[in-house]
C-alpha cells in the first residue's frame, strides 16, 4: 500500500500524553489523600520513580490502548513526538512509555525537541517534517497533524489546518510549578476521553483516504490540508471545529480554556538558543547540558 495512505500523528508530550512531576513538585504527590490515591490506582496508570529521583509520570487515560492499536502491523497510523524541551527529554519519555506498556522502542517514528524548532514565531512547524528527506515522500499536508494542548503551537498558518487542540491532562494543574491535587482536577483527569475522540477522528480520516484514488491523493498531497475547511463536513468532523480569536478555527477536543494562558509551562525561547542547540556550536552549552542532574534535565517545559 502507498505510504501516502497512512496518517502521521505528531504528539506533544507534557499535558498531552503524560503529566510529569519532578522533585520540586513531588511533595504534592506525597500529600494526596488515601481516597485520591485509591482513585488514581484505579483509573490512571503511572510510574513512580521513587524517593531517590522524586519523579512521577502519569499517563493519560487511553494512552496504552491507543498506542497498542497503532503498534499493530496492519495499522496505518504512525506516531511521533515533539516537545518544547530537548530531544533528550523526548527520548527519556519515549523509553518510559514503551517500557510501561511493553511496546516496541521504535514505535515513535521520530522524537523532535527544542533543537528542531527553527523559528519561534512558527513553533513546531510541520514543514520541518514535510521537508525532511526521510519523510517528505510519505507525509505532508494531506495526511499529517499535530496534537497539542497549547494554542500557540497550532494557530499559525503552517499548522492551523493540520492540528488538533486538546484539553490538557493535568491532575496536578497546568502550571509549570504544579499545584496540589484537588477532587475537581482528579475527576477531570479520570474522566478524560481524548483518546476515544482521537480514535473516532482517525477512523474517519482513514475512511476518507480510502475513498480517494491514487491520482487524487497525489494531487492533494502537498496542497490540501487534512483539516481543510472544505473537507471537514465530508470527513464528519464539523462538531470538532471551534473558532478562536482573529477568526482562527481549529479542530478541538475537550475543554481548552487555559490553552493560551501564561500559566502553562514552556515559554518560547529565542532563535539563537535554538540555533546553538541545533548546530551544537556552543561548547559551554553542551558541557552544561551534560552536567545537569536528571531532574533539571527533564523538568517540564512545553
Amino acid at each position: 500500500m502507498d505510504d501516502k495512505r497512512n496518517i502521521l500523528i505528531v504528539f506533544d508530550i507534557d499535558e498531552t500524553l503524560i503529566q510529569f512531576i519532578n522533585k520540586n513538585a513531588y511533595h504534592y504527590w506525597k500529600e494526596i489523600t488515601s481516597n485520591q490515591k485509591d482513585t488514581i490506582d484505579d483509573y490512571i496508570k503511572y510510574t513512580d520513580l521513587g524517593e531517590s529521583k522524586q519523579q512521577v509520570v502519569f499517563f493519560r487515560p487511553g494512552l496504552k490502548e491507543f498506542l497498542e492499536m497503532v503498534s499493530k502491523p496492519e495499522s496505518r497510523i504512525k506516531v511521533a513526538l515533539w516537545t518544547y524541551s530537548e530531544r533528550e527529554y523526548a527520548d527519556y519519555v519515549s523509553d518510559i512509555i514503551c517500557s510501561k506498556f511493553s511496546l516496541d522502542k521504535k514505535l515513535f517514528l521520530f522524537k523532535y525537541g527544542a533543537e528542531d524548532i527553527e523559528d519561534d514565531d512558527i513553533p513546531k512547524s510541520l514543514n520541518k517534517i514535510w521537508t525532511d528527506r526521510r519523510f517528505k515522500k510519505k507525509f505532508n499536508k494531506f495526511n499529517t497533524f499535530l496534537v497539542d494542548d497549547r494554542y500557540g503551537n497550532l494557530c499559525h498558518k503552517t499548522n492551523v489546518e493540520n492540528s488538533i487542540l486538546i484539553q490538557a491532562f493535568a491532575p496536578f494543574g497546568e502550571s509549570k510549578a504544579r499545584e496540589a491535587l484537588t477532587d475537581n482536577l482528579l475527576d477531570k483527569a479520570i474522566t478524560d476521553k481524548m483518546f476515544m475522540e482521537l480514535t473516532y477522528i482517525t477512523n474517519n480520516l482513514i475512511r476518507d483516504i480510502d475513498g480517494c484514488d491514487d491520482e487524487e491523493i497525489n494531487e492533494a498531497f502537498t496542497k490540501e490540508s487534512i483539516f481543510a475547511p472544505k473537507c471537514i463536513a465530508r470527513k464528519n468532523l464539523t462538531s470538532y471545529v471551534k473558532q478562536y480569536k482573529n477568526d482562527t478555527k481549529l479542530c478541538t477536543i475537550g475543554e481548552v480554556d487555559n490553552a493560551t494562558s501564561h500559566i502553562k509551562g514552556g515559554r518560547y525561547k529565542n532563535k539563537s538558543n535554538h540555533k546553538n542547540k541545533s548546530n551544537h556550536k556552543n561548547k559551554s552549552n553542551r558541557k552544561n547540558k551534560k552536567n545537569r542532574n536528571i531532574t533539571r534535565k527533564y523538568k517540564k517545559r512545553k
